[in-house]
């Protein structure tokens, strides 16, 4: 079901979800609804047993066996009624509780696929906390609005409400025109305060994303947080949000209240009309009291199906906002979506081009303009210049975390436009120069990623990375957890396990964005030799600020201002390329300085 910015409406969202539930749980939803169909009639039924029995109360001053057995079945009757009313409602909340929670899960299966599919420069734009918020409270909601839909409330009150008035018009007319009075003026009343709940719902919802955004941000910098002694100030920032929410709340609940007074207010008149109606017939002998009972019985059965299918509209518009919020994340295009035409592909066998690629960020400035360049299979190739110049671009566009906006990138002669991303990023390693770790075992990181393994796999990642000796010094080796973002430990291990990770892959590609400058220089050491051993099988991409990593490389690309300036090895950009030179001085220079 594709969901599109103009179907976000009230009743466009409703039909959203309770489309989800016919089409995937159809028998079940029939079910429920022929179970609330039971209990419906059977709430009708029981005032009539009611009514029998107080008008055949007389008989009991001299029973008759005949008069005993017919009590003795109306009561029960009545219990048997009751009984089964509690049965059949019970099955009713089952199936609603079964129908909402499975929905739920869909959905939010649904957006995090979609969040996690939608492109870099979108993710670059928005705050993550913000829409995790917006995508737990949206599930949360989708499952309110499916079990206040096909629940017990909604679906029994609908259909008890649809008995009562078409028994009354049948049995008693007069008396079901005081019944039907009410509604009207219910559901204006309704419309009304409700319009006014969501509105000021949905201004509820975005300070409650403020308040989950400013929370996960303080909370994820928890550090600089301690270090700079900002605790109170950040707890009181949560507290004024917090504080100003509350306010807003207790507004909307006045709101609930005014609904409330407005519906017991109606109640109330039009109880006092169908009592003296009532009153009225008895004395002309219309009505026993019996049948007094009866109306009443049956007044109310129309009151609190009107009253509880009120509430139900209200709570329902106060939480569609939220689900809206999510269903906008499903709006949003991925305009690096998998062409129809798409291929897979295995490891690189040949090479990998730069054709005429020049490309920009959202800001408008050109990172990388008519860059030609190839990385052949099996080679080292490093990317060196200063701040700015455009060398991480390289591992955005090669990862498909953007497309160029001209020129190709080929991979052994295949458009990466027309590669499926999967595949395409199942052959590149990438390897940040600050490695994000998840708060798992040290092997879940090493092993993120890839399905099929065996810890020899994992041994051999972590010597290749220089990582078992420390590993293994843990508490519990390759089962310690690390904490969130890998919190636990050194930034130096953080990269050795990053390392381990790409290297685990299998991939064909590996590109190490400056991820060794945390390294002592034994260990920076042991890994470019790992790197020698696996180079036949891979090709390094090595984006690099300090230089002593890539002297040995077969090809370094020196790029300035977005361009390439020069190529070569080494020994040729000392002598040819002005612009390595100096970068490499400053680095001997500022080596040799302390």
């Amino acid at each position: 079901m594709q969901i599109r910015k103009k179907d976000l409406t009230f009743l466009g969202i409703l039909k959203i979800i309770s489309k989800t539930a016919w089409t995937k749980f159809k028998w079940k939803v029939v079910l429920m609804l022929i179970c609330a169909l039971v209990v419906a009639l059977l709430e009708t039924l029981a005032p009539k047993i009611v009514q029998l029995i107080i008008d055949n109360l007389e008989k009991l001053a001299s029973p008759s066996p005949l008069d005993l057995k017919l009590f003795a079945f109306l009561l029960g009757s009545l219990f048997i009624v009751g009984i089964s009313m509690t049965i059949f409602r019970f099955w009713v909340n089952r199936i609603s509780f079964y129908i909402a929670t499975k929905v739920e899960d869909y959905w939010r299966y649904r957006v995090l696929y979609h969040f996690f599919q939608l492109p870099a420069s979108w993710h670059d734009n928005h705050d993550s906390g913000e829409f995790a918020g917006k995508i737990d409270r949206g599930a949360s909601a989708i499952w309110t609005i499916i079990h206040e839909l096909f629940g017990n409330n909604f679906t029994v009150y609908t259909i008890t409400l649809i008995v009562v008035l078409i028994i009354a018009f049948i049995s008693f007319p007069l008396a079901a025109i005081i019944l039907v009075i009410p509604i009207p003026i219910y559901i204006f009343v309704t419309y009304i305060v409700s319009k006014k709940i969501a509105k000021r719902q949905n201004y509820i919802n975005k300070i409650h994303h403020i308040a989950a955004k400013v929370l996960y941000d303080a909370a994820g910098n928890v550090r600089s947080v301690k270090a700079f002694g900002t605790e109170l100030r950040e707890a009181k920032n949560h507290d004024k949000i917090w504080t100003k929410l509350h306010k807003l709340e207790y507004k909307e609940e006045e709101l609930w209240l005014t609904q409330t007074l407005l519906q017991t207010g109606i109640e109330t008149v039009m109880r006092i009309i169908l009592l003296i109606v009532s009153i009225w017939q008895i004395y002309k002998g219309v009505y026993t009291i019996g049948f007094l009972v009866l109306l009443m019985s049956y007044q109310q059965l129309t009151f609190a199906p009107l009253r509880e299918l009120n509430s139900i509209f209200t709570r329902i518009r106060r939480v569609v906002g939220r689900s809206k919020h999510l269903f906008e994340i499903l709006s949003e295009e991925d305009p690096l979506k998998d062409s129809r035409n798409a291929i897979t592909i295995s490891k690189l066998k040949n090479k990998i081009i730069f054709k005429d690629v020049s490309f920009s960020y959202s800001g408008g400035f050109n990172a990388i303009k008519n860059l030609n360049t190839e990385f052949k299979k099996g080679k080292v190739i490093a990317i060196v210049g200063r701040s700015g110049a455009g060398k991480s671009t390289f591992s955005n566009l090669l990862l498909r975390f953007y497309d160029p906006d001209k020129g190709q990138i080929l991979w052994d002669g295949i458009d990466l436009r027309n590669i499926k991303r999967y595949y395409l990023r199942k052959q590149i390693a990438y390897i940040p120069q600050e490695t994000s770790l998840f708060n798992r075992s040290i092997g879940d990181n090493i092993t993120y990623g890839k399905i099929d393994y065996n810890k020899k796999d994992i041994i051999n990642a972590a010597n290749l990375a220089a990582a078992h000796d420390f590993i293994m010094k843990t508490p519990k080796g390759y089962k310690s957890i690390i904490g969130e973002r890998g919190i636990r430990l050194s930034g130096g291990q953080r990269q050795r396990i990053g390392i381990a990770r790409a290297l685990f892959t299998g991939a064909s590609v590996v590109i190490m964005d400056e991820s060794t400058s945390h390294l002592d220089s034994e260990s920076e050491l042991a890994i470019q030799q790992a790197i020698r051993k696996i180079q036949r099988e891979k090709t390094l991409i090595v984006i690099a600020h300090r230089l002593s990593t890539i002297i040995n490389a077969d090809k370094i690309i020196v790029m300035d201002q977005g361009k390439i300036v020069a190529e070569g090895n080494h020994k040729k950009l000392l002598k040819s390329c002005s612009i390595y030179k100096r970068l490499y001085q400053l680095q001997v220079k500022k080596e040799t300085t302390f």
